[in-house]
């Protein structure tokens, strides 16, 4: 159950897949969680897997994310969540693709830090068109009832930031002057329903620069197997070549899984009867984490660089409440192996960029110590 902490805001993800990464922004407007994808048309978790390193989430006050309300810029605090997660997975360059709300959520990110987001996918894109203001003003004030029970909250809080953030007009994160200048290319597809009507997908393509719209693309079965294989073929047209050498990078984010991984079965171990046989098998994995962190810390450390600098440690990182309610031993066997499963993946892409000695050896005592604890797959 990976969360990310940042100040008073904890955000919930999920990666799948390997190769160039590609954040994912779901649709549910308000209620913008990893779930929703599945009522997508087009839902890249079920079939890019193979393409891309994909990283999906749950938006600030929806499903297992929350955070303040942000009534000053809510769209730019977003947009800034995103972009503390993607740092915090040692990410700079990525495309992005947004399904309904987050089509709006993609193309704020795009105005934030154009240099990062290489292309864009706009699937059935929101916005103000038709008179169907009302349709957004019921649907966020409906997720504000769902916050109602919030101590942290208040219910003009609520009121403001609701306001604040659904009073623009066009694609209501962005302008259409930002959207004339949009450096990023997009593909857009457009919606058929009130919620995403179509004359917006259409105005976004043909305002950006290099936008292309995929029409008719959900009429039948037919035309959305196209507008897979198309969507497919635009994100890899736009990925760069080669990925960078960036043996350092690929260090930290497997020191950042094993610090995730400390935090998470800190708690973990407690959840288990001392008498199960998990229990003991959960301790060594404790201490061998705490060595390897220790042992990569090392390594940075001794090419000048300090990684703590800029990731959290595991001392001052604020540990999410990631087994809420009653949990099972083979609740923490399923997390547990998840967790090696990540951590394997990226001490391997690790070992691959190094050319370093000291640090390919290093990496291939965590490897070896990682194939000695997947026997907690068989307890």
């Amino acid at each position: 159950m990976p969360y990310f902490e940042s100040e008073s805001t904890s955000i919930y993800f999920e990666e799948h897949g390997s190769g160039f990464p590609l954040l994912l922004l779901a649709p549910g407007a308000m209620n913008s969680t990893v779930e929703m994808w599945a009522n997508a048309t087009i839902n890249p978790l079920a079939l890019y897997e193979d393409a891309f390193r994909m990283i999906a989430m749950d938006q600030r006050n929806a499903g297992r994310s929350n955070g303040p309300l942000d009534a000053t810029d809510p769209w730019g605090a977003y947009a800034e969540d995103q972009l503390a997660l993607l740092d915090h997975l040692h990410i700079d360059q990525f495309h992005v693709m947004g399904c309904c709300i987050g089509g709006s959520f993609a193309l704020k990110l795009i105005e934030r830090t154009p240099e990062r987001v290489v292309a864009a996918v706009l699937e059935q894109p929101v916005g103000i068109a038709g008179g169907n203001g009302p349709l957004y003003e019921e649907m966020w004030r409906s997720w504000g009832a769902q916050l109602a029970d919030r101590q942290d909250l208040s219910a003009a809080a609520i009121e403001e930031f609701g306001i604040k953030m659904w009073q623009n007009e066009f694609v209501v994160s962005v302008s259409r002057e930002f959207v004339r200048s949009c450096p990023s290319p997009l593909l857009v597809l457009p919606g058929t329903d009130q919620y995403h009507p179509a004359a917006m997908g259409r105005e976004i393509a043909a305002l950006a620069p290099d936008g292309q719209i995929l029409e008719p693309w959900n009429d039948s079965q037919q035309s959305i197997q196209q507008a897979v294989v198309a969507v497919r073929h635009f994100l890899e047209s736009h990925t760069p070549t080669a990925m960078p050498h960036d043996p350092r990078g690929a260090l930290n984010q497997a020191l950042s899984e094993i610090i995730d991984e400390v935090q998470d079965l800190k708690q973990a171990r407690w959840q288990v009867a001392p008498s199960d046989l998990l229990r003991p098998a959960l301790d060594d994995l404790f201490e061998d984490l705490k060595n390897w962190a220790r042992l990569l810390v090392e390594l940075d450390e001794a090419q000048g660089v300090s990684p703590l600098t800029t990731m959290p440690s595991v001392a001052g990182r604020t540990p999410p409440n990631v087994w809420p309610g009653a949990v099972t031993a083979d609740d923490v066997r399923r997390t547990v192996r998840e967790h090696l499963d990540r951590l394997d993946q990226h001490v391997l892409a690790a070992l691959a960029e190094q050319t370093d000695g000291p640090a390919r050896a290093a990496l291939a005592d965590v490897e070896r110590g990682l194939a000695a604890h997947r026997r907690l797959r068989d307890l």
